[in-house]
């Protein structure tokens, strides 16, 4: 773990999606980066080294309440939120969270975030940039009392 970076949130699997779980309370609201048209964004990493470890943990069960959870969502639920990408330094992964599209899908405790395995792989192989990251305001009640483990460890950083 960075140091100097404060836990934010855990990294886990469904069958088919990344989920990024943040804790309510943790992003705050003044750190953040503003771009050339004028949108704020969190800036959020995590080790490479760590976020390929679980992808490529075979053994690893996907959390099944979660995933069936997923597939009931309707498409048009799903709201964009960020980006997910390799720092040019090629030891994180990188994201970039908009705060106005965070705010449109958080929830108490916890707010879940997500990126289709495949696409993550393509970032993480280097034949993709970025990948998206999208929430739903819809998931926030549904999930609750689903636990979603990070048996790693590892937190997103901000």
């Amino acid at each position: 773990m960075d140091p100097s970076g404060t836990h934010v949130g855990d990294l886990d699997l469904t069958e088919f999606r990344v989920v990024v779980t943040i804790r309510a309370g943790t992003m705050d609201p003044d750190d953040y980066y503003l771009t050339s048209d004028g949108q704020s964004y969190w800036p959020l990493s995590a080790s490479l080294s760590m976020v390929e470890m679980i992808m490529e943990d075979s053994d690893r069960e996907p959390a099944a309440a979660e995933t069936r959870i997923l597939s009931t969502i309707d498409e048009e639920d799903w709201i964009l939120v960020g980006y997910a990408r390799r720092a040019s330094s090629g030891t994180r992964l990188k994201m970039s969270i908009n705060v106005a599209a965070f705010q449109d899908v958080a929830s108490e405790p916890v707010t879940r975030l997500y990126m289709t395995r495949s696409a993550l792989r393509r970032v993480l192989d280097g034949e993709r940039a970025v990948t998206t990251l999208v929430g739903s305001p819809v998931i926030g009640a549904d999930v609750q009392g689903t636990t979603v483990i990070n048996r790693y460890g590892e937190p997103w950083l901000k």
